[in-house]
């Protein structure tokens, strides 16, 4: 939605990564108010960093003016001085940024008191997996076939040999899943082929 509004109201549509964040110490640390703090423990791997890191985006995002979509949280906007709305969709630290001028909001970002690290920040060319690109006629377009060709690699990884491409659909003719006496995968081939299901689902939804 917001690309498409970019392209309508003649705004740019840019994309980046946040690579780190900064903890500063608050007001219950006393004297070491202000100061950055260093984790000795690293906690990304929790359930709720994921939720936590969305709250502490949310909040930034706030002080500068945008406010959540009420059926899609995930997506901010905010009116600029023309009157058109400014977007700025968040998927835990990867950013699609829609506005008039986003450098200017990116170095802000990367500026106190955010200090946000930016990665691969610009024009948005590949976002979430998929690639986008100017047709012909000047339209932008989604385009799967990065993230295929790293599926693609990603296989070659796993197994040693390319996928093969002779099947058309998901099951080969004669197939009859419901008789499979093969044995049961062990449980780093569960992974694995969940791995593989869940990278197929979302090359079909960004194609």
């Amino acid at each position: 939605m917001c690309i498409f509004l970019a392209e309508l109201n003649g705004m740019e549509a840019y994309a980046t990564n946040i690579g780190n964040t900064y903890l500063k110490a608050g007001p219950e640390f006393g004297p070491l108010e202000g100061h950055l703090l260093i984790i000795y423990k690293f906690l990304y791997g929790l359930r709720s960093s994921g939720l936590w890191f969305h709250e502490l985006l949310g909040y930034c995002l706030k002080e500068l003016g945008f406010k959540p979509f009420l059926c899609e949280p995930e997506i901010f906007k905010r009116q600029n001085q023309e009157g058109l709305w400014e977007y700025v969709a968040t998927f835990v630290d990867d950013l699609c940024i829609v506005m008039r001028n986003p450098n200017e909001f990116l170095e802000i970002f990367k500026s106190n008191p955010y200090n946000f690290k930016l990665k691969g920040a610009g024009p948005l060319s590949f976002h979430l997996g998929c690639g986008f690109e100017q047709d012909a006629d000047g339209i932008l377009c989604m385009d799967p076939k990065k993230y295929i060709s790293k599926m693609e690699d990603l296989f070659k990884q796993l197994f040693s040999c390319m996928p093969n491409k002779k099947y058309r659909l998901p099951l080969e003719d004669g197939n009859h899943p419901e008789l499979d006496t093969s044995k049961f995968l062990a449980e780093d081939d569960i992974q694995k082929y969940q791995s593989l299901v869940g990278d197929m689902q979302w090359a079909v939804s960004i194609g």
